[in-house]
């Protein structure tokens, strides 16, 4: 990722240890936190995130919902990366809910995350049209490659420091 964007990552925080030899490869340091009870995984979260001198955060395949308290120390400075083209499809079947409604168009959103699930500020979208006869797995394929690439995007639009919110959307300075 250094590669592509202008920054230093400095933090591989993993609710699953199969991102650890990912980290490693990329000489990141790697924290593994259980999740299952949340308070406890925040605070040790909040405090690696500060001792590391953390800025912004980039949620990747992170299917929890942070609480208020947490979204709030990093306001408009988490961003997350959501299969389906905000506000439809929120939560975490959206390429299932896509597919079973029969959408023509399928997409992803980068949005700041709010205290409202699913309902951030969006920083960018994306977005591919299905073709028919294509099934749950052809879609959830192509839509994990455009994730990427959305993903990307934003963060690249928040580090060229061009992103300002106003009454809980995101605009370009």
């Amino acid at each position: 990722m250094a590669a592509k964007l202008k920054a230093d990552a400095a933090l591989v925080l993993g609710n699953y240890d199969d991102l650890a030899s990912r980290a490693k490869k990329l000489r990141l340091p790697f924290e593994h936190i259980n999740w299952n009870d949340r308070v406890k995984a925040e605070g040790r979260a909040l405090q690696l995130l500060e001792q590391n001198e953390i800025d912004f955060v980039v949620l990747a395949r992170f299917m929890k919902i942070l609480s208020p308290n947490f979204v709030w120390r990093y306001k408009n400075k988490i961003i997350n990366i959501h299969p389906s083209l905000l506000p439809s499809f929120p939560g975490p079947q959206a390429y299932r809910q896509a597919y079973e409604s029969g959408v023509k168009i399928v997409g992803v959103t980068a949005h700041f995350v709010s205290m409202r699930l699913d309902e951030g500020p969006i920083i960018a979208q994306g977005a591919f049209h299905t073709q028919p006869g294509m099934d749950l797995k052809e879609i959830v394929a192509l839509g994990q490659k455009l994730e990427a690439d959305v993903l990307v995007q934003a963060v690249k639009l928040y580090l060229g420091k061009r992103l300002d919110v106003y009454w809980g959307v995101v605009k370009e300075v």
